[in-house]
C-alpha cells in the first residue's frame, strides 16, 4: 500500500485551509458585503422559488417576484453599507426575526444586474436557500447557508482542477483561496464560478495535452459541457474556449479535424449564449446612466489613438493590477474604504506569485502552451475592456469605468503559467518553492486576519482588538 504523494497532501491541505477560512468568513463577517450583493441575493432567492427565467419589467430592466421578506432583509443591510455602516449581529438578527412575523407576500422588484444573466451561477445558493426555508430558517440563516453552498461548490470545483493540473497547482491554489476569493465564494456572489469553471477547463485541457492517443468520447462530452457552463456565466468567457487548443492536433487526427471537432463542441454553447443574450438584452451604461455612447466612443478612439492607448494602459494598471488584491475585490463600494492598500501590498504579492511561477512549472519548456495561455488572457482582457469602454464609459473619460481586478483572477493564473512554461524548471528548487508558497499564504493570512478582526468587531462576532 502506497502513501499519498507530497502533491496530493499539498492540494488537500490547501483546500482544507481554504474551506476552513471560507467558513470563518461566512460566519464572522457581516452578510451581503461583497460587490453587487443585493442583486446576487435576490437572483438566488428568485431561483430558489423555482423561477429560472427573469421577468422583463421595462426597457433594459429585468427582475421578477421575490419573497418580500428576502427583499426587506437584503435592503436593510445594503442601506446600512451604503451609509458606510455595519449593523451589529444582534440588530440584523432582530430584523430577520421580525420579518418572520410578517405575512408572506411576493414583491416584484428590479435587480437587472443579476436577473439578466442565466441562473447557472446561482444554483448552489438557491438550493441552500430552498432547503433552509423549508426547514424553517429565517432569512439571516438562509443567507449564511446560501454562502455555504456556494463555498462548498467552489471548493469542490477548485479541488477537481488542482488534482488535474500537471503543474502550477501551488499558484492556482494560492489564487483560488486568496482573501478576495474567499470572501466572494463564502457569499451569494456569482463571481467564484467565473474563476472555478475556467480553471477546471484549463486544467482538463492541459492534462489532455500531455496524454497520448485519440481523445476519448468521454473527454469530448466533458469539454462540451464545460464550454456550455463557462460561456453561460458571462459572455466574455468565450475567450476561454480557446484553451482547448492546448490539446495537440494529432490527438484529433490532424489540425483541420481538431478545429472541426472543437467547433462542433463549441457551437451549442455559443448558440445558447446568443439566444439568451438576444432574449435578455442588458445595457449597463444605459441602466446606470453613465453617459455611454458606443458610436461616439468609437469615434473618439479612432480620432485620438494615442490618448486611447493611454486610457488602455492606465486602466490596466489602475483597475486590473493595482486593485487586483485590494478591498474593492472583497467588498462593495462605500464599505471597503478601510482597506485601500495602495501599491505596495498588491505589488509584493505579484512578485511572490511571479517567483513561485518560475519554480512550480512543468519539467520542460513549452513555448506553444505559453503563447496560447498569454493570448487567451490578453483576449479576455480586451473583450472585457471593449465591453466596458463602449457600453459603460462616457467618451473622453480618463479610465474605462466598471473594470475591476477581480474579473481577471484566471488571467493572472494564465499569465503566470505562461511565464513558467516559457522558463521551464531550470531553476527549480523545492526549498525555495516551499518558502515562496509559505510567503504567499502568509500574506493572505495577514490580510484576512486584519479584515476578519475589523469587521468581526463591527459585526459583534469578535471582540474589538484593533485600533479604530
Amino acid at each position: 500500500m502506497t502513501g499519498f504523494s507530497a502533491r496530493t497532501i499539498r492540494i488537500t491541505v490547501a483546500c482544507s485551509l481554504g474551506l476552513a477560512a471560507g467558513i470563518c468568513c461566512l460566519f464572522v463577517l457581516p452578510p451581503l458585503m461583497t460587490p453587487d450583493s443585493l442583486g446576487h441575493w435576490l437572483r438566488s432567492v428568485q431561483v430558489s422559488q423555482g423561477q429560472l427565467i427573469s421577468t422583463r419589467l421595462g426597457p433594459n430592466r429585468w427582475g421578477g417576484e421575490v419573497d418580500g421578506g428576502a427583499l426587506r432583509f437584503g435592503a436593510f443591510l445594503i442601506d446600512r453599507y451604503r451609509a458606510d455602516q455595519v449593523a451589529s449581529h444582534a440588530e440584523v438578527q432582530a430584523v430577520a426575526t421580525a420579518i418572520e412575523g410578517d405575512p408572506p407576500a411576493g414583491i416584484t422588484t428590479d435587480f437587472s444586474t443579476a436577473a439578466a444573466f442565466p441562473p447557472l451561477a446561482y444554483l448552489a445558493q438557491a438550493g441552500a436557500i430552498a432547503l433552509a426555508r423549508a426547514a424553517g430558517a429565517d432569512w439571516l440563516m438562509a443567507c449564511r447557508l446560501a454562502g455555504l453552498g456556494n463555498l462548498l461548490l467552489y471548493t469542490m470545483l477548485v479541488a477537481a482542477a488542482l488534482v488535474r493540473l500537471p503543474a502550477f497547482d501551488r499558484i492556482a491554489a494560492a489564487l483560488a483561496f486568496a482573501p478576495f476569493a474567499l470572501t466572494q465564494s463564502a457569499s451569494v456572489s456569482a463571481d467564484p464560478l467565473n474563476f472555478a469553471l475556467p480553471l477546471l477547463l484549463f486544467a482538463i485541457c492541459w492534462q489532455a495535452r500531455l496524454e497520448r492517443g485519440p481523445v476519448s468520447r468521454r473527454r469530448l462530452i466533458g469539454l462540451a459541457a464545460l464550454f456550455l457552463g463557462v460561456v453561460l456565466l458571462k459572455p466574455p468567457n468565450v475567450a476561454f474556449l480557446a484553451l482547448s487548443l492546448l490539446i495537440p492536433a494529432d490527438r484529433f487526427g490532424g489540425g483541420r479535424r481538431r478545429m472541426l471537432i472543437l467547433a462542433v463542441l463549441a457551437l451549442p454553447a455559443l448558440a445558447v449564449l446568443a439566444a439568451w443574450t438576444m432574449a435578455f438584452p442588458f445595457r449597463p451604461g444605459a441602466y446606470f446612466d453613465t453617459g455611454a455612447d458606443p458610436a461616439a466612443q468609437i469615434d473618439f478612439i479612432l480620432t485620438n489613438p494615442l490618448r486611447a492607448l493611454g486610457i488602455v494602459v492606465d486602466t490596466a494598471v489602475w483597475r486590473a493590477l493595482r486593485n487586483w488584491y485590494n478591498a474593492n475585490a472583497m467588498f462593495g463600494p462605500g464599505y471597503g474604504e478601510h482597506f485601500r492598500l495602495g501599491w505596495p501590498f498588491p505589488a509584493l504579492t505579484l512578485v511572490l506569485f511571479a517567483g513561485l511561477a518560475l519554480h512550480d512549472g512543468p519539467g520542460r519548456r513549452d513555448w506553444t502552451a505559453a503563447g496560447l495561455c498569454s493570448a487567451v488572457a490578453i483576449l479576455f482582457f480586451l473583450i472585457v475592456l471593449a465591453a466596458f469602454w463602449l457600453t459603460f464609459t462616457s467618451p473622453g473619460d480618463s479610465l474605462v469605468r466598471g473594470m475591476q481586478g477581480r474579473y481577471f483572477w484566471i488571467c493572472f493564473l494564465l499569465v503566470l503559467a505562461s511565464g513558467g512554461l516559457a522558463v521551464g524548471r531550470r531553476t527549480a528548487s523545492p526549498e525555495l518553492a516551499a518558502t515562496l508558497t509559505g510567503a504567499v499564504w502568509g500574506v493572505h493570512a495577514a490580510m484576512l486576519i486584519v479584515v476578519i478582526l475589523h469587521y468581526g468587531a463591527a459585526w459583534g462576532t469578535l471582540p474589538a482588538v484593533l485600533p479604530s
